[in-house]
């Protein structure tokens, strides 16, 4: 099997009040000491490429959701999203983890999807600042990228994109007929092709019967 690596460092400066709670040994990272800032560094890994006609070869970076959370996860598109927080000098390499930070303060979001539910880390930090997303998104839309926020700042954006049974253009977070007829109006006309009603990524020349299929397995998701 293929393996695309994708690895990218984002230098966060959030010397705030907010992240005095997450010590690094004595000294929290930000409060009384301006030259602290917070780095987090993500691990975005894709072992599958694509094969048919959307992007041949290049990594598989779609996943598709519903809104009650019966989409594809991330193990299933063979995706691996692993984030690091730590905490440096201004202006040097960050070398301190911060270990401990809330999973519920880091979160993947797009302004282009509906969530049923925050899309938070698995865990919180490790000994070595470590934490990572795994499963499915709960909701519907389309997006190119996902954006991650630590303890509610924006850290950064990955290159993981979604798609789902539930185009949100009348009833967010809930796949119903109005989806249906979005669907319909794509089904077989080779220019009306469009990724966000192509869930398996097949690529042009149509939206076709299995992406039908695969649509009304989830007719009627909403929100639990």
């Amino acid at each position: 099997m293929s393996r695309v690596q994708l690895r990218a460092s984002i230098t966060l400066f959030l010397c705030l009040p907010l992240l005095a709670a997450f010590s690094v040994g004595a000294q929290p990272c930000g409060g009384d000491n301006p030259n602290l800032s917070l780095w987090a560094e993500v691990d975005v890994t894709f072992d599958r490429t694509y094969t048919g006609n959307y992007r041949p070869g290049e990594p598989y970076d779609y996943v598709t959701i519903n809104p009650d959370g019966s989409g594809e996860t991330f193990e299933e598109m063979d995706i691996t999203l692993r984030l690091q927080i730590l905490c440096g000098l201004l202006g040097q390499p960050p070398g301190t983890p911060i270990v401990g930070m809330p999973a519920n303060e880091i979160v993947l979001f797009s302004p282009s999807l509906c969530f049923c539910a925050p899309k938070t880390a698995d865990s919180d930090t490790d000994a070595e600042g470590w934490t990572q997303f795994s499963g499915t998104i709960a909701g519907g839309g389309c997006a190119q990228g996902l954006d991650i926020y630590v303890d509610g700042i924006f850290a950064g954006s990955v290159p993981i994109n979604i798609n789902s049974t539930d185009s949100i253009l009348d009833s967010p977070c809930f796949t119903d007929a109005s989806d249906l007829g979005a669907l319909a109006e794509k089904l077989g006309d080779p220019n009306a092709w469009d990724i966000c009603f192509d869930y398996n990524e097949s690529g042009p020349p149509t939206i076709d019967a299995s992406d039908l299929a695969f649509f009304a397995a989830a007719l009627g998701a909403a929100c639990e």
